[in-house]
């Protein structure tokens, strides 16, 4: 109990437990920390990381997201361990980081979450494994789900990061130009890479249950980040050619196409479609990332035709709610972003494509 009469949170006492042991050197570089540091703040039912902000006037809240970030931060020495990990671990963290925000019982706004310390821990992991900068590969610009932050590691950032062996594992239903062709592009890699990037959206993506609104955009963030990754210009032409292979044949495509099929069909015509919405559109245009240069993405638009032409399809045989003027706004934003110029062309493009196969057979 503090002066206040207060007790401490779960939180503030497995951070006041764990960081002197850091701080101290007094403990053992070995798995068990690690699983002791995963599973007081991310396994634990009582701790929501959703509901610790920054700023705030109740309790410890701003001395506890502090403290989260010195213990499980991108700088701090838990996180290089877990980079320096076996992979079994490093995936038990990725799932225990992601199975956080599926439990969270948070009800907070969203624009209130986004500042939350769970969310800044998102943007802080995603940014320092998809870097953009190569030239200064220990200082990456990390983009919180809106406020930009600098960060700093000791730690490498995994600019090498496609082992062949964990594109061939992922590859759960390789195309004509995966595996074969990553082959001959590939660098010594970061075996964590596609961990990561996997597990992430596959969770983030995954029909176990109904995706809540915070689920949805962290996983538009995170679709969000890996066209700004692999677009991202390198001087490197091997790797670029590697980068954009991940973007062309993401290891996660089926399950996220499913997703969106399986809710377009299920989403309740009611406002909140529109953040479902947000997420399939920032997916299906990568050019919004490259300087609207539609031709630089092609490939990645004719590997991914059933997200244009399947999901559309789906979306228009959905029903519309027009009860109030939200909902007006809300079609007429779909059908503005639909019927876009670039859109258009893309669509087009596939009724050319159609043609042609029919001319052939």
């Amino acid at each position: 109990m503090d002066i206040y009469g207060s007790y401490p949170s779960r939180l503030s006492i497995a951070c006041s437990e764990l960081l002197p042991r850091i701080q101290n050197q007094s403990y053992t570089l070995d798995v068990y920390f690690l699983q002791s540091v995963v599973d007081r703040i991310f396994n634990d039912s009582q701790i929501d990381l959703l509901s610790v902000l920054s700023q705030s006037g109740m309790n410890d809240a701003g001395n506890e997201y502090d403290q989260v970030i010195e213990l499980i931060g991108i700088n701090s020495v838990v996180f290089k361990l877990l980079l320096e990990s076996k992979s079994d671990f490093f995936k038990y963290f990725m799932t225990s980081f992601c199975r956080h925000l599926e439990r969270s019982s948070c009800i907070l706004p969203l624009k209130i979450v986004q500042d939350s310390v769970y969310m800044r821990l998102l943007s802080d992991y995603v940014c320092f494994m998809m870097p953009v900068n190569e030239e200064n590969t220990s200082a990456v610009t990390g983009k919180k789900i809106h406020p930009e932050n600098t960060m700093k590691s000791s730690y490498s950032t995994p600019l090498n990061l496609f082992k062949e062996e964990a594109l061939r594992r992922y590859a759960l239903c390789p195309s004509s130009h995966s595996i074969r062709t990553l082959r001959t592009m590939i660098q010594s890699i970061s075996p964590h890479f596609l961990t990561f990037i996997y597990i992430l959206v596959r969770s983030y993506c995954s029909l176990s249950n109904w995706p809540t609104d915070y689920r949805l955009i962290a996983l538009r963030f995170v679709l969000k980040e890996i066209h700004v990754f692999a677009l991202a210009e390198s001087e490197d032409f091997n790797f670029s050619q590697s980068k954009l292979q991940l973007q062309w044949n993401a290891p996660f495509a089926d399950e996220l196409f499913d997703f969106f099929l399986s809710l377009f069909t299920r989403w309740p015509p009611n406002p909140s479609f529109i953040n479902l919405f947000d997420v399939w559109v920032t997916w299906i245009r990568p050019w919004r990332y490259c300087g609207n240069d539609l031709q630089r993405v092609m490939p990645f638009i004719r590997s991914n035709r059933r997200y244009y032409i399947e999901l559309s399809d789906a979306f228009w045989e959905r029903k519309f709610s027009l009860e109030c003027t939200g909902d007006i706004e809300n079609l007429a934003s779909y059908i503005c972003i639909l019927t876009s110029p670039d859109m258009l062309e893309i669509l087009n493009l596939f009724i050319i494509l159609n043609s042609e196969c029919e001319t052939y057979e």
